[in-house]
């Protein structure tokens, strides 16, 4: 990641267990993992959570805050120790214009949730 890009980014930590954001929860930002694990979940209506998926270090949650305005879909809860980046919706355009390859994992992040109907 260039140095530019960086500062468009702050970096945050998230213990095991600690809930990231709450599906309904309003959207400003995404999350690039660095290291760690997170859980994505989702409640049923009968109140069980369904899990949809895991994600791990170089995948991308939350960006479909920064593709359009809406509360979050799901729940995201850190499993392991995680590290992750994360982009403000308000720097979003200028981090495209830095950082290439990160819009190449947006959309195959967005790509995979369509496949697997997340």
């Amino acid at each position: 990641m260039s140095e530019r890009t960086h500062k468009l980014l702050r970096r945050d930590t998230f213990a095991p267990g600690r809930t990231i954001f709450r599906r309904g929860d309003e959207a400003h930002c995404a999350y690039l993992i660095q290291s760690g694990l997170v859980e994505i979940t989702r409640e049923m209506p009968d109140g069980q959570s369904m899990v949809l998926g895991h994600a791990g270090a170089g995948s991308v949650f939350g960006e479909m805050a920064l593709l359009r305005d809406a509360n979050r879909a799901a729940t995201v809860t850190a499993v392991d120790l995680t590290v992750c980046e994360v982009i403000q919706r308000q720097r979003f355009e200028e981090l495209l214009r830095a950082a290439p390859t990160l819009i190449r994992q947006l959309i195959n992040s967005y790509v995979g949730r369509i496949e697997r109907g997340i």
